[in-house]
């Protein structure tokens, strides 16, 4: 993940990038969004079906982040993924200071 996170911060054609279905853990999770942090191309996001690994709180806050500042991802799919309530608290912290993003998936949602 560290190499795609660090693909991210500088490559300005990828629109859509699908990681459905993976087990991310909250490292993975906080690479990846440091990695959106700088991103200026990527439009769409698709982390659905995730069942995160570990505690996703410090990778959620990290997404969060993430959009607060990232200017282009319009979709985001977190669709069936599994995190806690806290985890969610986060990335509506996150939402409230994102005028870009149009979609959000968020179905089926699973807290632990």
């Amino acid at each position: 993940m560290q190499a795609l996170a660090e693909a991210l911060k500088t490559n300005k054609t990828l629109q859509c990038l699908k990681l459905g279905s993976c087990e991310l853990g909250d490292d993975a999770l906080t690479l990846l969004a440091d990695g959106l942090r700088q991103n200026t191309g990527l439009q769409i996001l698709d982390l659905s079906c995730s069942h995160f690994t570990t505690d996703t709180t410090q990778g959620m806050q990290a997404l969060a982040e993430a959009l607060k500042t990232n200017k282009t991802l319009q979709y985001l799919d977190l669709h069936a993924c599994e995190f806690g309530d806290d985890a969610i608290t986060l990335l509506a912290d996150g939402l409230r200071q994102n005028a870009e993003l149009e979609i959000l998936g968020v179905g089926l949602q699973v807290t632990k």
